[in-house]
């Protein structure tokens, strides 16, 4: 099992062996990387950067990066679909969510939320996801 870990100052994500209560990795991102989401399937790891408004896509495998989205300002956590085919992300500071599109990794729209939102979680209803959006201001 691996653990992922942001180093915010570093501008890199920490791999470790949770077996063994090791460090195995350390990979470089974009500036000041802050939330973490794994794909449902556990292949893709996503990362948002805070400072550099961007969300990079590691493969959780091989722990190479993919892509580098750029996303809203100041991105400050991200929640998917069930399926896994969407990635929503907040950002704090343009008051928008991003959505991406997890199989192609471009970015579809921005969403104006207004100011701050922190914080979203998508629910798994039957028919369509619903998203619930909390906001620090």
């Amino acid at each position: 099992s691996k653990l992922f870990v942001t180093d915010t100052k570093a501008n890199k994500v920490l791999v470790f062996d949770v077996m063994r209560a090791s460090q195995t990795a350390q990979i470089p991102v974009g500036k000041s990387p802050h939330a973490l989401k794994l794909s449902p399937d556990g292949t893709r790891l996503f990362v948002a950067n805070r400072g550099g408004s961007t969300v990079s896509v590691l493969d959780a495998r091989s722990l190479k990066i993919l892509s580098e989205i750029s996303v809203g300002e100041k991105p400050s956590s991200m929640d998917m679909t069930p399926d896994g085919a969407k990635l929503y992300v907040t950002n704090e500071l343009s008051g928008s969510i991003s959505l991406v599109d997890v199989p192609s990794l471009m970015l579809k729209e921005n969403i104006p939320t207004g100011i701050g939102p922190k914080d979203i979680v998508v629910s798994s209803p039957q028919r369509e996801p619903k998203i619930k959006i909390l906001s620090g201001r």
